[in-house]
């Protein structure tokens, strides 16, 4: 293990005895490590990522520590890294004020270890143990590059604009030293990504949680004969929490007038809510942890072959997973987003075609397909996925190189294709166009179709892939919905298209009445998989035991 571990009871004896903080109730108090402290000050490595709620002192602790050896340490150099001036300032006068109250607490007999040769609102030199105390923000162009630090401390991380390139310039002048890096989540960026590479060891860093219940100053008193509401009773039962703690969580709530998803966003109890109740989400966490609550592993996963009929071969890396085989007393809808082409061939890069299928009768996510390959290829897959479910409508997004795909359909003679539809008319129109179209005007028209479906909760979600990139489906600066930086959206684009669908009218035998008359000739070359007999491949999802309107109660409820 690094120094700090060894050094945690030298830091906690010397910040108590000789430093001192402001408390909440403003007043001059000696530093005494909080529980939260004491535990992260013992568990550091010096490489460390710590990831909290508010008010927990965790900038406090690193910078009293880096104050001590600042004291103590021949040639130390510390610097501190904030998202913006004033929050850096604010960094570098916490060391100012532990310097002061240590010379003020000193017996006249004893020297005062500090002698200045320098100081400004930006650095502190020790002339005596030739060590310096630097601060700076993160957008400071070749800030920290050329010099050797003993100590880097990056204080709200995640607000950072590029922390990955920051990162990258100013690590390497770290040899042998510590960085801690310390913020409260802002939602999916480079920072979550930096989170969950480094949860499983052996990684450079030692991630850090610290939950808003682990606080020992967020109680109050409730009474003996208290009731609590079924979702804090799960709370308490999860966490261990007791009455005192949910009272106070009850008391933060009103004072947010109840809402939820900012009380998690501020006072998250798991990384992960800290990360999905982050950053403007289209969806509410509160709404997407609801879903995934009910999601479910696939019953298998599968590839697809043939025509007449489709048959399944069970593949652990299939591009098909299912959740429940084709009724053949169902209709069901199929959203398929292309991917752009690019990189396809680079399986961290590339993004990924993708297609969601629906159940138009139970409104179901029963299977997704998911993978990269060629366009015209993908076609082939659609293909053979919607003669699997029943001859299911297909809606390809037909943007760029998503027209190669729909051509190929086109070419397979599929009976069911979307056709374009004109909206904001007084009445919608459907046009000769095959496919859907996505821009400004219809991306808003299914985000908003979807959302009220999901809010309702008549959309049911099995898959936590797709649920994975709603969390991190977000509006920007300009209000426009998109997969937050370094993501993808494709279960998300494919799953509001197949959304959109559920409520469009299918002919089962013709087809788009539009081109009728080119399948005329065709009738017969390509059958449905449902025999005379009714007979059907294998139900991997079992047969339907309720009615619908009881399947939907007991989804909600």
């Amino acid at each position: 293990m690094r120094r700090m571990l060894h050094k945690a009871i030298f830091y906690q004896k010397f910040i108590e005895k000789n430093f001192s903080v402001v408390d909440m109730n403003d007043k001059t108090v000696p530093f005494i490590w909080n529980p939260i402290q004491k535990r992260i000050a013992g568990d550091l490595t010096g490489m460390d990522i710590i990831l909290k709620a508010r008010r927990h002192g965790m900038s406090t602790l690193i910078l009293a520590m880096m104050a001590v050896d600042f004291i103590m340490t021949e040639n130390f150099r510390a610097v501190v890294v904030s998202h913006e001036t004033k929050a850096t300032q604010k960094l570098l006068d916490k060391v100012n004020f532990f310097l002061e109250s240590m010379k003020a607490s000193l017996p006249p007999e004893v020297i005062y270890p500090v002698k200045m040769k320098y100081a400004s609102r930006n650095e502190l030199v020790n002339e005596n143990k030739n060590s310096s105390f630097y601060i700076g923000t993160a957008g400071a162009k070749a800030f920290g590059r050329g010099d050797q630090i003993s100590w880097l401390h990056l204080s709200e991380a995640a607000s950072y604009d590029d922390l990955n390139g920051f990162l990258v310039g100013i690590v390497p002048a770290v040899q042998g030293g510590n960085i801690s890096i310390e913020t409260t989540a802002k939602g999916y960026n480079y920072f979550r990504d930096l989170w969950v590479r480094n949860q499983d060891s052996p990684k450079p860093y030692k991630t850090h949680f610290i939950p808003w219940f682990e606080n020992p100053e967020y109680i109050r008193p409730c009474s003996l004969n208290e009731t609590f509401t079924e979702e804090e009773k799960a709370l308490m039962q999860k966490y261990s929490l007791n009455g005192n703690q949910i009272s106070w969580r009850r008391y933060e709530l009103d004072r947010m007038n109840g809402d939820l998803d900012h009380f998690g966003q501020e006072y998250p109890a798991s990384a992960e809510e800290a990360f999905i109740v982050s950053g403007n989400c289209v969806w509410s966490p509160s709404l997407i942890r609801w879903y995934m609550d009910r999601t479910k592993k696939p019953v298998t996963q599968v590839n697809l072959f043939g025509v007449d009929p489709v048959r399944v071969e069970e593949n652990e890396k299939g591009y098909v997973k299912i959740w429940k085989a084709p009724d053949r007393r169902h209709r069901y809808v199929i959203g398929a987003d292309v991917a752009e082409g690019k990189n396809q061939g680079d399986e961290k890069q590339g993004d990924y075609s993708c297609a969601q299928v629906l159940n138009q009768n139970t409104m179901e996510q029963v299977a997704v397909w998911r993978g990269r390959l060629d366009p015209d290829l993908y076609g082939r897959q659609l293909d053979m996925l919607g003669r699997y479910y029943n001859n299911a409508l297909i809606a390809v997004e037909k943007n760029s190189i998503g027209l190669l795909t729909l051509n190929t359909l086109r070419d397979l003679y599929y009976p069911n294709l979307y056709y374009r539809e004109k909206f904001g008319l007084i009445s919608e129109k459907t046009t000769e166009e095959l496919g859907w179209v996505t821009d400004r005007m219809t991306k808003d028209l299914i985000v908003s179709v979807a959302t009220q479906q999901l809010r309702d909760k008549r959309i049911r979600l099995y898959d936590e892939d797709t649920l994975g990139e709603m969390k991190a489906f977000v509006r920007n600066s300009a209000g426009q919905a998109g997969a937050a930086s370094g993501y993808h959206d494709d279960l998300v684009m494919s799953l509001l298209i197949a959304i959109k669908m559920l409520s469009q009218p299918q002919n089962m035998e013709h087809g788009n009445p539009i081109e009728r008359d080119a399948y005329s000739g065709i009738q017969g070359i390509f059958t449905s998989n449902i025999g005379e007999s009714g007979d059907y491949v294998e139900d991997f999802g079992g047969s339907e035991e309720a009615e619908i309107s009881k399947q939907d109660w007991n989804w909600r409820n």
